[in-house]
């Protein structure tokens, strides 16, 4: 992967993990849009997004842009 971080900034294993969170979200709705429908997909991924986006480390993405410093993820 390609970072825009110093090489050592980020620790790699907290960046998999929140790369994976989002990964796992979006397959998970497009197997359903594809076994169920877009309606039905999208309708379900309200619940995700929101979920996703309540959690620690989207509050602390938005709080490093904010404070134009590198975030601090914990996969939580």
């Amino acid at each position: 992967m390609t970072s825009i971080h110093p090489e050592g900034s980020l620790d790699s294993e907290v960046l998999e993990g929140v790369l994976l969170i989002g990964i796992m979200a979006t397959r998970q709705s497009v197997l359903k849009a594809v076994e169920q429908g877009p309606l039905v997909a999208m309708h379900d991924f309200i619940s995700v997004q929101k979920t996703l986006s309540n959690s620690d480390d989207a509050k602390e993405g938005v709080q490093s842009f904010i404070e134009k410093r590198t975030a601090r993820f914990t996969g939580k």
